[in-house]
């Protein structure tokens, strides 16, 4: 203890502190995306119906639960033109547990042809996930005015109809929830966070203390050092960029409101009708799509440009890509300012969870740096990385939905397409923006881990290769 003085303990309470209340905060934001994912199944198809529900008529729907929780279903019914009267018993079924859930009852002269009928679950039916089950319907129609339900032939599962059976799927909507089972432990993940913030801060005083070597006084001695050469690098690099234009940084503001509109009058007459609020959703993918590209090129450029100084003067040479990425950074930055304002003039309120894209944004940075790092020191000795990198970035760019609906990409290879950590860095700020709440935290894990895992190669690979550059640059 008295290794450390009051003055530390002071600093360590503080951040104590503040990191509780950015988990709470972060936790007050999240609501309910933090604890599980509304999970919407749909079979939209029509094939054909089941026939009547008349009076003791059944249907069975056979099912595998995808979810944990079902929170509503909603059917397509028929009615011929009739006036139906009577009603309906719909029962859910888990059968892997030989559960029996308690019955719904409908009014049938409710329901409408071709409309679709929603039933909310009054009750917990929980713990489905990867279980087979079943939903029972049960016919009551004194009259003989009965629905039916419309049904498609190519879908998952069978349907036993009295003593018929089927081969399909009811056409049906499932809303339910999959719970995140980390979520439960929120609190003592974040309490062992804390610990380890608190020991690395004793460590990194004790090092101080004794004077040893760490990554963390490295850079503090180096911020020190060559904080003046930081900043004048970044801003040489922004201002450069509009250089003896007319309308100088107003281009910040303009180039992705172009790019957007020309892509907009291209692309609005086939996607507008399929996504929600269509500006801002191209807008979106433009400016962060285009930060990203920008950045890495620039940073990719970064050693082999600045040789002169690499071999005359010593600084540390991280510091050149880290510049450039920084310096995009700052015209992102600006970018956003148009994005807000088209946002509210399509509707889109002002809400908390825009707070979040401080996250998003400083993990799409780390992800630049990393990646701009590793393609800066593989530059040093392959020249034509400068090249593939543009067909590579293209080949990125039409593999991200920034202007089309990821729905088009057949099901099959969506599992692909979410391994592309710019789909989740620009899904994350389209859910921020567009729907006004928080992302899943499949999400925010991601994104974190993308930038973490572009960050660490690129820091192994520069460390490896940099005491190498003067020989080839």
């Amino acid at each position: 203890m008295k290794y450390f003085s009051s003055r530390f303990y002071k600093k360590l309470i503080v951040l104590i502190l503040s990191f509780y209340l950015c988990a709470w905060f972060f936790y007050w934001i999240s609501g309910s995306q933090l604890r599980y994912e509304t999970i919407i199944e749909k079979q939209e198809e029509i094939t054909g119906s089941i026939g009547e529900l008349s009076e003791g008529s059944t249907a069975t729907q056979e099912l595998l639960f995808n979810f944990d929780q079902v929170t509503a279903l909603a059917f397509k019914f028929a009615d011929y033109g009739r006036n139906l009267s009577g009603k309906l018993d719909i029962i859910l079924h888990n059968e892997t547990d030989n559960i029996t859930y308690p019955s719904i009852t409908v009014d049938v002269s409710q329901i409408k042809e071709g409309d679709w009928f929603l039933i909310d679950i009054p009750y917990m039916a929980s713990d489905l996930a990867g279980k087979k089950g079943s939903i029972e319907f049960i016919g009551y129609s004194p009259t003989g005015e009965a629905p039916t339900i419309f049904y498609a032939e190519n879908g998952k599962g069978t349907i036993h109809v009295n003593e018929k059976i089927l081969s399909g799927q009811l056409c049906m909507i499932i809303s339910g929830r999959h719970y995140y089972r980390l979520a439960e432990y929120y609190w003592s993940i974040i309490t062992f966070g804390a610990s380890l913030l608190a020991a690395g801060l004793f460590y990194i005083e004790f090092c101080r203390k004794h004077g040893r070597k760490n990554a963390i006084l490295q850079l503090e001695l180096i911020w020190e050092r060559y904080r003046f050469l930081i900043k004048q690098l970044v801003s040489r690099d922004f201002k450069t960029k509009y250089k003896r234009s007319v309308l100088g940084y107003l281009w910040s503001f303009l180039n992705p409101l172009l790019t957007s509109l020309v892509q907009y009058m291209v692309f609005s007459t086939l996607f507008k009708s399929d996504i929600k609020n269509f500006p801002i959703y191209l807008l979106t993918g433009t400016i962060f799509f285009g930060f990203f590209s920008e950045s890495v090129s620039q940073g990719l450029s970064a050693i082999v440009g600045n040789s002169s100084l690499i071999t005359k003067v010593y600084v540390p040479k991280w510091i050149y890509p880290v510049t450039k990425v920084c310096a995009s950074a700052t015209n992102f930055i600006i970018s956003l300012v148009p994005l807000y304002i088209v946002a509210l003039f399509t509707g889109c309120r002002p809400n908390f969870a825009l707070i979040l894209l401080i996250f998003d944004i400083m993990c799409l940075l780390f992800f630049c740096i990393g990646l701009a790092m590793a393609l800066s020191a593989c530059n040093v000795f392959f020249r034509d990385i400068q090249y593939l990198w543009g067909v590579i970035s293209m080949v990125w760019m039409y593999g991200t939905p920034l202007f089309y609906p990821e729905t088009i990409i057949p099901e099959a290879y969506r599992s692909i397409l979410k391994l592309n950590p710019l789909y989740h860095y620009v899904n994350f700020a389209r859910t921020c923006i567009i729907d006004g709440v928080a992302p899943s935290l499949s999400t925010f894990a991601f994104c974190l881990g993308a930038a973490a895992v572009s960050l660490a190669i690129g820091c192994i690979i520069f460390k490896k290769t940099q005491n190498k550059f003067a020989l080839y640059i």
